[in-house]
């Protein structure tokens, strides 16, 4: 499975934001990014398409490693990486921004999350 490079984020961030973009949070950005893979006791803690979906999504909508365009930049990412897996989300727009407000304000968890893709994501 093809995942995305803090590179690619950061681009993604700058075209959103015409380019007024400062990484608030390098750490925690890295973390997102390389956190995609994490093993805990052998095990991937992210094994499917699906549960590395929500783990983009969410916390880059949560940890505000941006100064400003966290909640699109991690709509966009979502995209992004799913087209790069050769899938899409089959849902509306007006949807999909109520789902990035309700992740972003801490209204839908993980497992929530991880839920509603598999519903979504084709």
């Amino acid at each position: 499975m093809k995942i995305l490079q803090k590179s690619a984020v950061i681009q993604i961030n700058i075209e959103l934001t015409g380019g007024r973009f400062t990484v608030l949070k390098p750490e925690e950005l890295s973390s997102i990014i390389d956190g995609v893979n994490q093993e805990v006791f052998g095990q991937v803690l992210f094994p499917n398409i699906q549960e590395k979906a929500a783990h983009y999504f969410e916390k880059l909508a949560t940890y505000h490693c941006f100064n400003d365009g966290n909640k699109r930049t991690a709509l966009v990412c979502l995209n992004a990486f799913l087209n790069m897996n050769g899938k899409t989300i089959r849902e509306s727009d007006t949807n999909l921004y109520n789902l990035t407000l309700d992740v972003a304000e801490g209204k839908i968890d993980f497992e929530s999350l991880v839920d509603i893709f598999y519903k979504i994501i084709k």
